[in-house]
């Protein structure tokens, strides 16, 4: 099948997982049954809702690998123009690209590891003047708020920052 056609069809089936409560709590038990005493699960995750896709063969349960697999897979690195978060110009931090829903994302290195802190999944802005997305990761079994900017107040709770880096789109 030609990319063009598996394209429609790869987002559409990631899009159909992604929307359905009862696939999303499936794939937080499963991760953590496959995964037992492990703690940072967000590429483990992130990889078996795109298992269920088609996009990948097996897990990748770490960030920097997931990024190399996607990578092989023709998905293409997104980031460095667009939206721009409040401090990102006096901390020299990546700004925030035109996100696309289903794009993988990547938090920056601040462990100093050499691989991204933290995987999710970008499904909306829920207030992009704030850098506030909603997300599917390992914190839950449903989607939730994420701050890629500055701290800032949503829903009647402080989300804290995470700082992006960068994003991979089904190319």
């Amino acid at each position: 099948m030609s990319a063009a056609k598996l394209k429609p069809a790869t987002l559409a089936k990631l899009a159909a997982l992604l929307a359905s409560p009862a696939v999303r709590s499936d794939v937080y038990r499963t991760v953590r049954r496959a995964f037992k005493g492990v703690r940072a699960l967000c590429a483990a995750t992130a990889s078996e809702y795109l298992i269920r896709a088609g996009v990948l063969s097996g897990y990748h349960p770490w960030t920097s690998g997931l990024e190399v697999a996607l990578k092989v897979t023709g998905w293409k690195t997104v980031g460095g123009t667009g939206v721009t978060a409040r401090d990102n110009a006096s901390t020299g931090e990546t700004p925030v690209p035109p996100l696309k829903p289903y794009d993988v994302c990547y938090t920056t290195d601040a462990n100093a590891n050499g691989a991204p802190d933290h995987v999710f999944i970008f499904l909306r802005w829920l207030d992009q003047s704030r850098l506030v997305a909603e997300v599917v990761d390992n914190y839950g079994a449903h989607p939730h708020p994420r701050n890629l900017g500055a701290p800032v107040w949503y829903g009647g709770q402080l989300l804290a920052r995470t700082p992006f880096s960068q994003a991979q789109r089904l190319g």
